[in-house]
Order: C-alpha cells, then structure tokens, then sequence
C-alpha cells in the first residue's frame, strides 16, 4: 500500500509537471474572468458654441473580459480578446430615471512582459489598449415621459500587473490590479427618439480615471 501512494505521488508529479510547463514561446493562454472598477469622470462639452461648466462624477463598472494570449519569448507575449458589461454611475436618489441599458463593449490588443516566470506561477506587467462603445438608455418618468439616448465611441487604456497560477492540465486562475483610463467622445444624443446634437450644436467629450481589479481562470496549451 505505501509503494501504491508513493507510485500515485510521483505519476502525479510527473503529469503536472508535463502539462504545465511555464511560459514560453508557441504558449497559449485563455483567460476569463470578472472585472471591476472603480473611477472618477470628467465631462466637458459645448451648446450653441458655449462651453458648459464641467460636469465630474464617479463610477462604478462591472465586466467580462476573455482574451488569447500568445507567446513570443519566454518573457513577452502578446494577447487579444474584447470585454462588456456595465457601468452603474446614477443618481441613487433620483427616483424619476428608470435606466433601461447602460452597456460598454470594447475590443483589447496588448502585451505582457513576464517578471517571474515558472511552471506553476509567473507574475507579468502588462498593457492593454482598448477601442469602444458605450451606450446609455434611460426614462425620466416625472412630469412628462422623456426617453434618453446617449452613445459614445473612444479608447481605454489599461496598466496591471497581475499573477498566473496554474494548479495542473493547463488549468488556473489569474488575478491583476490595475490603472485604467478611458477617453470617450459622444457621437448620439437623443430625446424622444429626436437627435439633439445638430440642432443644439452639441458636442462633448468624457475622461475617466480610476483603479481596476480583475481575476478569473485560464486554461495554457501549446508548446
């Protein structure tokens, strides 16, 4: 019985060693997970031509990022994927706004540089640039009905730094903290289905700033 469990102690070795070899070239890794972020806006625009006094807030974001990632060396890799969810920024004390959709989706192309990289565990910094959309809807149910519409298109810019833990077959989970910035223009805005933008001459632009936390579980294969 002690030679049965030694025997089973060392296949298992063996078989995890095998399939989790660390990052290297020809590597690919898959990764999905929970995001969350926690930020500050800036919203400036114009009227009639008239700058408006700026408008700041904070925001809270909850998404699904999944992405590929391929390796180049053993220390950079490169990695595409997209991320959507939602961002939940109103006013909890106004009573009157029924939020139909507040939904931001965006595609991601980056790179990871790998600090520490062993068969189990690598720890990475890594850059992400993203390209989207977000799109509100909401009703304002008071006096009179007034349906919102707002989309605005821009780029996100993320900075992390992050850890793979493998536990064997190619599986684990991954866990990244971050900085994240987001550069929006508004390209519709509408009321009662009736654009408001070229009547009014309205034009604005939205910034955010804020902090992020992101982990989920990876599956790596290849060579």
């Amino acid at each position: 019985m002690k030679n049965i469990v030694t025997l089973s102690i060392l296949f298992l070795g063996i078989v995890l060693n095998y399939n989790a070899q660390k990052h290297q070239p020809g590597t690919f890794n898959v990764r999905l997970g929970g995001n969350a972020a926690l930020g500050i806006t800036y919203v400036n625009g114009t009227v009639l031509n008239q700058k408006a006094e700026e408008d700041t807030g904070g925001v809270l974001s909850m998404q699904i990022p999944f992405s590929v990632e391929y390796g180049l060396t053993n220390y950079l890799s490169v990695n595409a994927g997209f991320k959507t969810g939602s961002w939940l920024n109103e006013d909890p004390n106004d009573n009157s706004v029924e939020v139909i959709k507040k939904r931001i989706t965006e595609v991601v192309l980056g790179f990871k540089l790998y600090a520490v990289n062993k068969d189990n565990f690598n720890l990475y910094l890594g850059y992400d640039f993203g390209y989207g959309g977000f799109q509100t809807e909401k009703e304002n149910t008071g006096l009179f009905l007034v349906k919102e519409n707002q989309k605005w298109t821009g780029v996100n810019n993320n900075i992390n730094l992050g850890m793979n833990w493998y536990y064997g077959g190619g599986f684990g989970s991954y866990f990244q903290l971050g900085y994240t910035g987001y550069k929006f223009n508004l390209k519709e805005y509408s009321l009662n289905n009736e654009d408001q933008m070229a009547p009014f001459e309205i034009e604005a632009d939205m910034k955010v700033s804020g902090a992020q936390i992101e982990l989920g579980f990876c599956y790596k294969f290849g060579n």
